[in-house]
């Protein structure tokens, strides 16, 4: 996840050991899972924002992504190391 430097957020994690992160699907079937543990910041080069595109996007759409929007200089790469995972999925039915 990259951050920007100066953001509200960067200041609380250069504060805290710690962090967790949720990802949810709003709509109902419902589906979530939720990490936490520590965590490293760093300096962010492009590069690192090229790999991360490309990881999500693909290689084609993912170059047309730092195209459309390039790298940005001022922003951390916040690294999360799980060490407990909850997780939901309510797309499967149970009897």
């Amino acid at each position: 996840m990259f951050i920007d430097k100066l953001s509200m957020k960067a200041d609380y994690l250069r504060s805290v050991k710690r962090i967790s992160l949720c990802v949810q699907k709003d709509d109902p079937p419902y589906v979530y899972v939720s990490v936490e543990g520590p965590f490293q910041i760093g300096e962010a080069d492009k590069q690192m924002h090229l790999q991360v595109a490309i990881r999500y996007l693909g290689e084609e759409r993912g170059q047309a992504w730092m195209d459309q929007f390039g790298y940005q200089e001022n922003s951390y790469m916040v690294s999360l190391e799980p060490e407990f995972w909850l997780t939901k999925d309510y797309r499967k039915r149970r009897f």
